[in-house]
């Protein structure tokens, strides 16, 4: 149970600092990506869902290109 407690307050930590992240440079897709994929993993879908409906560009960059998609 404390495991699960730990985990969980880590996850809680770095969603935290990711959308701080994505708050300071939201065209970041590599940050956009992570705080997607670790909403959906902390059980919190609907965040995760309303990032991707704020999307309103896809990036011009081949590397921002890639972690769009895998989004």
């Amino acid at each position: 149970m404390l495991n699960n407690l730990s985990q969980a307050a880590i996850m809680s930590e770095q969603i935290d600092s990711l959308q701080t992240a994505l708050k300071a440079t939201p065209s970041n897709w590599e940050v956009r990506y992570s705080l997607i994929h670790g909403l959906h993993q902390a059980g919190r879908t609907e965040e995760a869902i309303n990032l991707l409906t704020e999307i309103t560009s896809l990036p011009s960059d081949d590397k921002a290109i890639i972690y769009a998609a895998q989004s």
